[in-house]
């Protein structure tokens, strides 16, 4: 699996391998973040990238409120190419990450 680059600033790498060697991530035993998961596949195949942002912002909006972090601004992007390789295997970018400050 390919990730981002680890940061340089010895702060923010820190962080990054810490994240890295953290095994486990505590989830609510409610429902809470499936109901919104399912909402933003209901809006993926079919909805606007409005109705995909408002389903992916409620989601990150109750995932930062269970886990006591900033909540994270939400751009919706469109579908980025696909990277072939000579032995079959494609490369997409999903997403971006990054640490405030880093």
């Amino acid at each position: 699996m390919l990730t981002d680059r680890p940061p340089r600033d010895p702060a923010c790498l820190a962080e990054f391998l810490a994240s890295d060697r953290r095994g486990t991530l505590d989830v609510p035993t409610d429902d809470r973040l499936r109901t919104r998961a399912m909402a933003i596949e209901a809006a993926l195949p079919h909805g606007t990238s409005a109705a995909v942002r408002d389903a992916c912002t409620a989601f990150l909006t109750v995932a930062a409120d269970f886990y006591r972090v900033p909540r994270p601004g939400v751009r919706i992007l469109v579908a980025r190419p696909r990277r072939v390789r000579e032995d079959g295997g494609t490369i997409e970018l999903f997403g971006e990450t990054r640490l405030k400050g880093c």
